[in-house]
């Protein structure tokens, strides 16, 4: 009731040793929103200590005001404001609650509606916008923009945000404009672009038919929430889930026809990894790279260069948890491309041993960008090497799996004596004796 603490968003923490909890709201929002006065400024919390001693700090951080917007849709009990073409009826754009909130390379994002003008003494179009944030966490602005039309005609709201691993941004959200029916879409940044800019606009799926379902509200119900990824495969490319006015579904009875307004869902998938954010960008293929203690005895690094063009770059190994020359073979060396040539690798010896083991790590970087070759953002990798004495083999009833180490030289045979029954003769017919296998093997 004090509005400290309302829908206060957790974010999606990218980060598996950060031991502080995140959750971002918009400040001063139930006072402000009674009033219908602007707001200007976000609110971070904390939750910290052990798992069933948290503790919650309300309010541990303020970021700056900025520039004012307004709390809510004014329009919301008579439709809403959200424009769309072929109807006078508006959709109800909500409030400027935080849709999402995400933690990656030591920073908040996070994305929500707002409403313009901020003051109700404006005789400014009344429009809605997505605004996106970069936050430190303790409440410094490292950027913020602002998804809007500049003459305040179409609208723009239900945002979500993502961040992959360059802290290149994707936002997915709804556009709404007298102009078009109510359509899904997205702006994407390269975290190289000019600061708190984004590419643009871009219609994904449009709008197929004007929409209207208040539900007996007079409010006519969009969202409220949309969903914006990051590709797990790769955690460089996005996919964006967003609503669209669907075609309505009609029902024919007699020579009556009733029509029921239909939302639909849409995703787009936004393909960054080979995207040319630099004409000769050098990095590696993956953040984490695994491979077998004892097969195939050395450990194969893809390391890309998007755009194809020349240059070259260095590599190197250093120890993790593993140590050179002991778990395996420490190289240094220049990789360099040909003109049109988007990949090559590197590869080092593994060395296996007797001794079961934790999973072991090798550190991996690439640096010294030369002949017009820029550095991309994942210049630094991790090769776990698995430990093979602990990996469990598949084991088919009778077959022995044998290591192919010899670890001690003392020679051994192992045996194998098969009584097969013979299930097509009779009780009294004897079992069929199969000759005994043996093979040679060593411990």
């Amino acid at each position: 009731s004090s509005g400290v603490s309302f829908t206060m968003v957790p974010a999606v923490t990218f980060d598996n040793e950060l031991s502080t909890m995140y959750l971002v709201q918009v400040a001063d929002f139930v006072m402000n929103s009674s009033l219908l006065s602007p707001v200007s400024r976000l609110q971070i919390s904390t939750i910290n200590g052990p798992v069933g001693s948290e503790v919650l700090n309300l309010a541990a951080a303020y970021t700056p005001s900025t520039n004012e917007w307004g709390p809510l849709d004014l329009f919301n009990l008579i439709s809403g404001s959200g424009p769309q073409l072929g109807t006078n009826f508006g959709v109800d754009l909500d409030d400027t609650r935080i849709m999402n909130v995400v933690y990656r390379n030591g920073s908040l994002w996070c994305s929500h509606t707002i409403f313009l003008p901020a003051s109700l003494l404006s005789f400014a179009p009344f429009h809605a916008a997505a605004q996106w944030w970069q936050l430190a966490p303790n409440g410094d602005v490292q950027q913020t923009g602002r998804i809007e039309d500049p003459v305040g005609i179409a609208s723009f709201a239900y945002p979500s945000i993502a961040v992959n691993r360059c802290n290149d941004v994707l936002i997915g959200y709804s556009s709404f404009s007298p102009t078009q029916f109510v359509s899904a879409d997205y702006s994407f940044r390269f975290a190289s672009d000019p600061p708190s800019t984004l590419q643009g606009d871009f219609v994904f799926k449009a709008g197929e038919a004007s929409y209207f379902k208040d539900f007996g509200s007079f409010r006519n119900r969009w969202g409220d929430y949309s969903a914006t990824v990051v590709d797990p495969a790769n955690d460089l490319d996005f996919w964006t889930l967003q609503e669209y006015a669907a075609t309505p579904a009609k029902f024919t009875f007699g020579t009556n026809v009733i029509t029921f307004d239909l939302w639909g869902t849409w995703w787009a998938q936004v393909a960054v990894a080979n995207a040319p954010r630099a004409p000769n960008r050098i990095e590696f293929s993956s953040s984490a790279y695994q491979v077998n203690e004892a097969t195939p005895g050395f450990a194969t690094i893809t390391v890309l260069n998007a755009g194809g063009a020349a240059g070259s770059i260095d590599y190197a190994t250093s120890d993790g948890t593993a140590i050179a020359t002991v778990d395996y073979e420490p190289v240094t060396g220049t990789l360099t491309f040909a003109a049109g040539q988007t990949s090559t690798n590197f590869s080092f010896r593994i060395y296996d041993n007797a001794v079961v083991n934790p999973n072991k790590t090798v550190n991996l970087t690439l640096s010294n960008p030369q002949a017009g070759a820029v550095l991309g953002c994942l210049s630094t990798a991790v090769l776990t090497i698995i430990d093979d004495e602990t990996l469990a083999l598949p084991a088919v009833a009778g077959e022995f799996n044998f290591s192919s180490y010899l670890n001690y030289g003392i020679p051994y045979t192992a045996t194998v004596d098969e009584t097969i029954p013979n299930e097509l003769c009779g009780d009294f017919v004897p079992n069929i004796i199969q000759p005994n296998r043996s093979a040679p093997g060593a411990i």
